[in-house]
Formats: structure tokens, C-alpha cells, sequence
């Protein structure tokens, strides 16, 4: 008995270490399995990497009957760098690049080539690849002055790349953006982006004068660039604008709508330049010529937003009908029910019962509000006999500057109307302010005191305000 447990015991023994090494061996039969499977996965990973597209093997094989003739060689430098600008491959570009320089020992100083080269290495500036500096300025250089003219200097690809680097950092270095932009217009006078960049840098510390002075330097070499005098308009915008009204500098919006009217024989197809100077000639009070751009306007496109557009002038010029109608023209095309265009234009219409109709699907679109749409439900509401309150009450009023978080707090008494003009310090304040107290004494039947508040709001001429032809509107009914 005693041995025959000896035996089992062994023969135990003998089975569980066979067992441990049999897992043991399929353990490490999974480990090379799946070895095996990562090298054959980097194989066809390779593969595909350096396999060649029908349009290379084509002219690979005609290159091979004729490697003598420069051409050949660069249809297959081509036909590689159109297969990396689809694929993103790094050997299509490597042999895109070896076919070109092929290219160059056989024909020295072939401009198209070069041309080539210098861009693929302008697109690797850009992406950041330091290296590329060089080789860009190297190709640059090969060209005559008449030839970098079609070209962007390679400094202008470095901006780039510098540039939103810094962006996406948050942390601008504006002097060494400036230098490279100099720098950029020191490689190539005539490049004018390197002129339009260093302008919205100035532009965005304030230094307006100098940002409109670098694009006037830039339209002195380039008199017909209609980049450059478009940049001129809305940076005499951005600096009506700069202070917090765009109506309290009239000069600028009156020099901006010059450069428009210079623009447009430049390119008389852009309807970006007459939607500009529709605009532009509403603010200066010329509603006859907005018209006419805005007729030029939609005969270049018709589309949702200038429908839209045309039916907004329109209301603000006073022409109800066709407002209405260009507003119709919007909705056909497929301008969503919940846009505000449509109860705007209807206030200002004076169509109180469309105006609360719309305004509650706009409303209802809105995780959060304005101050404005607050006052807005109001106005409707007393006009249209419609309670719109309901619509807004769960929703969290937003402000977008200290004038909204005012405006509010006065229009819910919490803050007294001589205290609010107060703080009004420009036209576009003011002209609200007007409007908002004119309304709240019209309320309250003191008509004579709603009277001189809405001639208040004329008087301050923000052409393209509603609250402009609502005064209007209200002042009608008081005479």
C-alpha cells in the first residue's frame, strides 16, 4: 500500500509538471503568434507604404525607356508628389523630391522645377519643420526677382507656423511675429499677405494707424490687389469699432466705404464686396446705394443668407413689402423658423402677431439668452397681446459686456434711469438706452417724455440699429 501511494504520488508528480510546462508552451506559442501577426502587420504596413500607384509605375516605365530626357523624369517627380498630396505618404515625398533634383543635375536652373521644389518645402515650413528653412531659401534664391513676385517668401511660411503655435499656447510673442513678417516683406516686397498678416498683428494690439499705414505700403507695390484694399476697408472698421461703438467714428466708416467702391471695378463678381458696401452705405445714411449694392448683391448670389440680408435693408430702409418679400424669398430657400431675422424684421414692420409667432421659435431654440431678448418678449408681448414671459423665465440671461449686465439690472429696477445714462458713453449705449426708456415711458402714458426719447434715438444715427426704426415706428403713433 505504501508504495503503490509512492507511485500515485509520482505519477502526480510527473502529470502536474507536464501540465505546467505544456501551459507554459502555449503561452509562449501565443507570444510568438502574436509576434508573428505585428512583423507580418509591419510588412503589408511597408508594403503599402512604398507601393507605387498605376500613374508612378506608368511613368516610372516611361521614364525607363527615355532616362535621358529631363521631362520623364519629372511626370514620375509629379506623378509621386500628386500620389503624397492625396496619401500623405513620406516616401512618395522623398521620391517626388529625388525625381525633381534628378531634374535640376540634368537641366541647372529649370524654373519650373525649382518652382516645385520650393513649394514642397514652403507646405513643410508651414507644418513646422525647421529643417525646411533652408532648403525653402535656397530654391528661393534660384529664382529671378520677377519670379519670387508669383511667390510667397518663405518667412511668411515660418509666420505661419509661428503663429498658431503661439495661438494654441495662448502666449503671443508680437515682437518676434513682427520681425519675421519684416523680414518676410524684405524677402519679397510684392508678397501681399506678408502685408495683410502684419496688419491684423497691429491691428490686434490697437495700432491701427500702423496696421492701415503697412497696407497702403503694401498697395504701393501692388495698386490693384484687392486683398489688400478689402484689408484697408475693415481695418478703418475694426477701428470705428475699437472703442466699443462703430457709429461714434463716422470718418472711419466713411474711408472704409471709399476703399469698398475702389474694390468693386477690381472685381465686380465678389458679392462679399457689395454685401460690404450695402452695408457701408446704410451707416452713412445712403439708403438708395444700398439698395442698388444689394440688387447687385443678389444678382451675384442668391442664396439664404442674402435673402435674408436684402429683407433685413429693406425693413431698415422702411419698405415693409418688400422686406416681407425678400423674407419669403429667405424662408422658401430654407432659412430655419427658429432665425431671428424673422421677428426682427417683423418689429420693425410693426407686425406684432408674426413678430410673437416667430420670436417663441427663436426662444425656443435658445439654451441661453440676451439681455435684449428679455426686453424683446416684453416689447412683444404688450404689442401683440401674446404673454411671451413664460417663453424666458427658466432661461439663464448671458451678457456680453458690463453695458448688458446694466441694461438689465435697470430694466428689472434695479437700478435708476438717470444712474444708466450715466454710463452710457457712446452712441450705440445711448441710442439703446433711448429706446428702452422711451418704450417703458410710452408704457406708462407719458407720452410727451416717450416722444422725446425716440427722437433721442434718431438723433444718434445707428443706421443699422433696430432699435433706430422701432423709435420710428412708435413715434408715428404719437403724432
Amino acid at each position: 500500500m505504501k508504495y503503490i501511494s509512492l507511485i500515485l504520488c509520482c505519477l502526480l508528480f510527473g502529470g502536474c509538471q507536464a501540465l505546467q510546462e505544456s501551459g507554459s508552451l502555449t503561452e509562449a506559442a501565443i507570444k510568438q503568434i502574436k509576434l508573428d501577426h505585428q512583423k507580418r502587420k509591419l510588412r503589408q504596413e511597408l508594403k503599402k507604404s512604398t507601393e507605387k500607384t498605376p500613374a508612378i509605375l506608368a511613368a516610372e516605365t516611361a521614364r525607363n525607356q527615355d532616362s535621358s530626357n529631363p521631362e520623364k523624369w519629372y511626370n514620375l517627380g509629379m506623378a509621386y508628389w500628386n500620389d503624397y498630396q492625396s496619401s500623405m505618404r513620406p516616401f512618395s515625398q522623398n521620391q517626388a523630391i529625388s525625381n525633381f533634383e534628378t531634374v535640376l543635375k540634368m537641366v541647372p536652373g529649370n524654373v519650373v522645377t525649382i518652382n516645385v521644389l520650393y513649394n514642397i518645402y514652403y507646405r513643410e515650413l508651414i507644418a513646422g519643420d525647421a529643417a525646411a528653412y533652408d532648403l525653402a531659401q535656397h530654391y528661393f534664391g534660384q529664382l529671378s526677382p520677377e519670379q519670387q513676385k508669383k511667390l510667397n517668401p518663405p518667412d511668411l511660411a515660418k509666420y505661419i507656423y509661428a503663429f498658431y503655435a503661439q495661438r494654441k499656447a495662448n502666449q503671443f510673442d508680437y515682437k518676434e511675429l513682427h520681425q519675421i513678417l519684416l523680414a518676410a516683406i524684405k524677402e519679397q516686397p510684392y508678397a501681399e499677405a506678408s502685408y495683410i498678416q502684419l496688419a491684423k498683428l497691429y491691428s490686434r494690439e490697437s495700432y491701427y494707424p500702423l496696421a492701415i499705414a503697412t497696407l497702403n505700403l503694401g498697395l504701393e507695390l501692388n495698386l490693384e490687389s484687392v486683398d489688400l484694399i478689402k484689408s484697408v476697408a475693415s481695418t478703418y472698421e475694426a477701428r470705428a469699432s475699437a472703442n466699443g461703438c462703430y457709429y461714434d467714428n463716422q470718418q472711419y466708416i466713411d474711408k472704409a466705404s471709399r476703399y469698398y467702391l475702389r474694390a468693386i471695378p477690381l472685381q465686380t463678381d465678389s458679392a462679399e464686396l457689395h454685401s460690404a458696401l450695402a452695408k457701408s452705405m446704410l451707416d452713412r445714411d445712403m439708403p438708395q446705394l444700398a439698395e442698388y449694392e444689394t440688387q447687385l448683391l443678389l444678382g451675384l448670389k442668391s442664396n439664404i443668407e442674402n435673402y435674408a440680408f436684402a429683407a433685413h435693408n429693406y425693413a431698415l430702409m422702411g419698405k415693409k413689402d418688400k422686406a416681407n418679400d425678400y423674407l419669403e424669398m429667405a424662408k422658401t430657400a430654407g432659412l430655419p423658423a427658429t432665425d431671428s431675422a424673422y421677428h426682427e424684421i417683423y418689429m420693425i414692420s410693426g407686425d406684432w402677431l408674426k413678430a410673437a409667432l416667430s420670436f417663441t421659435d427663436y426662444i425656443q431654440s435658445q439654451k441661453r439668452i440676451q439681455v435684449y431678448d428679455v426686453i424683446k418678449a416684453d416689447i412683444i408681448s404688450q404689442q401683440s397681446k401674446i404673454n411671451l414671459a413664460k417663453l424666458i423665465d427658466k432661461k439663464e440671461v448671458v451678457y456680453a459686456s458690463d453695458w448688458q449686465t446694466l441694461l438689465y439690472a435697470w430694466w428689472q429696477g434695479e437700478m435708476t434711469q438717470k444712474k444708466l445714462l450715466s454710463v452710457a458713453t457712446n452712441k450705440c449705449e445711448r441710442a439703446e438706452f433711448y429706446f428702452y426708456s422711451g418704450y417703458k415711458s410710452l408704457r406708462a402714458g407719458d407720452k410727451l417724455a416717450a416722444k422725446s426719447a425716440f427722437n433721442s434715438v434718431i438723433e444718434q444715427n445707428t443706421y443699422r440699429f433696430i432699435e433706430r426704426p422701432l423709435a420710428k415706428g412708435f413715434l408715428s403713433g404719437l403724432q
